[in-house]
């Protein structure tokens, strides 16, 4: 089932991406093809192929075939190879979409931009083939497979992405194909023979009347509008998935629930991955409101019960909320802006651990020195207590507009200069960030002393809160939201710096 684009492209070389335990490397070999680029990010696989397993698997010093170890987007980003094959067969096993586990973390193999580049990869009559569970009952993952590769056409230039799309489907397994040239009249033939005589289903061929209505209704259109408008009123998201929005497995709807406890559904697809979007989405916001809870509970509810107990020094109730804002909007604003780099970075970097550990590594190391430049720097003096969080928020916008530029320019770059690059990014927002708590801390200790344990309380509480609050905002909203959210917080930080000013001068 998922060898099918071989029987229509059985020359030239093939691309493998997620090799596994080699079943598609050795589908390769015997359809023909001159050389196989077989690329896995998992070291593991690859070792046991070229050594436990060699004899076992067969596969490793076959002329011909490379063995990779690289995260696929970013090798054929660097790559000039062109190949008559691309496979991206079930390399996500559904334990893992059904639990719910990659709900909430980003695919970056599944978007307009990566399909782009394998597009790109291919000869001018090649076929890229991705293969995911299916459910006759819902259209799940096979209609969003579906919408994205008409959504990366579109963005490709093609005007009719219906005749170069192909989806065979048997029990729980779909197959999508497409082909970066329309499919002809011989092979759509040689296409729906093969169809019959191993007993598939053809939910998709072009000009064919027995095609599955809910695909064709996303796959017969020609512009993006047209796309997005007639998979609107889908009981599950189904829209193509971006860069910006890099999470092809949760099609969870929040305001269609009820849609996963209708109907019927079992095996490897549908409902059961539908649950697994909504056990993952129900588990975060049980989180957020958990933080909540206890945000109230231990911090909030003990500061609005007031009285001296609380508020010990000689200043007013409104200068003490000012600068419980000052930190709470800190410690959120710090927290929005760190998830959304981890995230956009994930993408460039190619790897959510090699995100983490350089957006980790920068902030840890420029906000270090920020706080000491701090101590020698007048922030907390006019002027310069004005100016300081505007340049924050300029710094936060031009950051979510640069790394998009940068992405798109580098992304084909060694992994060492991509790293320099995105340190170079965040550094300067580090030293920034790093200005906001020691100074902060300066200006309330100059009017009451004693309420500053009060401040680091919230201050922290609020960026363990809004770390979860991020996460749900990128997967429905977008990451290039929490950007702007990170650059309101520091704007409003004005507000409370003019209060505690005040509140400085009446002492």
């Amino acid at each position: 089932m998922t060898n099918l684009a071989y029987y229509l492209r059985p020359n030239g070389g093939a691309c493998i991406i997620g090799v596994g335990g080699g079943r598609d490397v050795h589908s390769a070999i015997l359809f023909g093809h001159e050389f196989i680029d077989a690329i896995d990010i998992n070291p593991i696989f690859i070792k046991l192929l070229k050594n436990q397993l060699k004899e076992f698997a067969g596969i490793d010093g076959r002329p011909g075939v490379n063995l990779i170890i690289d995260e696929a987007r970013s090798h054929l980003s660097r790559s000039i190879k062109k190949y008559a094959v691309i496979q991206m067969s079930l390399i996500d096993t559904w334990a893992a979409t059904g639990a719910g586990a990659f709900s909430l973390s980003e695919n970056v193999l599944y978007t307009i931009e990566a399909w782009n580049l394998f597009l790109n990869r291919l000869t001018n009559d090649g076929i890229f083939t991705v293969s995911r569970w299916f459910n006759p009952k819902n259209i799940g993952e096979t209609g969003r497979m579906a919408s994205l590769a008409v959504a990366s056409l579109l963005d490709l230039g093609f005007k009719n992405p219906s005749e170069h799309i192909a989806i065979i489907a048997t029990n729980n397994l779909a197959t999508l194909l497409i082909s970066k040239r329309p499919f002809t009249n011989d092979e759509l033939i040689s296409l729906r023979k093969k169809v019959i005589e191993l007993q598939y289903d053809s939910l998709y061929i072009p000009n064919n009347i027995d095609n599955n209505k809910l695909l064709s209704s996303i796959i017969s259109v020609n512009n993006m509008n047209d796309l997005l408008l007639n998979i609107k009123d889908m009981p599950i998201n189904v829209n193509p998935p971006t860069d910006e929005t890099p999470y092809f497995f949760n099609m969870l709807k929040l305001g269609n629930i009820k849609y996963i406890f209708e109907g019927s559904g079992s095996g490897h697809t549908g409902l059961g991955v539908l649950k697994g979007n909504l056990l993952a989405t129900i588990t975060l916001l049980i989180l957020i409101f958990s933080l909540a809870a206890l945000t109230v509970i231990t911090i909030i509810l003990p500061l609005l019960l007031k009285g001296e107990y609380f508020i010990r020094g000689q200043v007013s109730e409104k200068v003490f909320w000012s600068g419980a804002m000052y930190f709470s909007l800190i410690g959120a604003g710090f927290m929005f802006l760190e998830i959304a780099l981890l995230q956009r970075l994930s993408v460039f970097l190619s790897h959510p651990i090699y995100s983490l550990g350089i957006v980790l590594f920068t902030i840890i190391a420029s906000t270090g020195l920020g706080s000491f430049v701090s101590e020698y720097v007048p922030l907390d003096r006019y002027p310069w207590i004005y100016i300081y969080p505007v340049v924050m928020v300029v710094a936060i916008i031009a950051t979510c507009f640069v790394l998009p530029y940068m992405i798109d320019k580098m992304i084909n770059y060694e992994m060492i200069f991509k790293i320099i690059a995105s340190i170079f990014v965040i550094f300067p927002s580090g030293v920034l960030l790093g200005c906001f708590f020691p100074t902060g801390m300066r200006i309330v200790r100059r009017i009451n002393n004693v309420d500053t344990p009060w401040y680091w309380a919230l201050n922290g509480i609020f960026g363990v809160l809004c770390s979860a609050v991020a996460v749900f905002i990128s997967i429905y909203i977008g990451i290039s939201t929490n950007f702007y959210v990170a650059a309101v917080c520091y704007l409003l930080v004005i507000v409370s710096l003019y209060n505690l000013e005040k509140g400085h001068d009446k002492n």
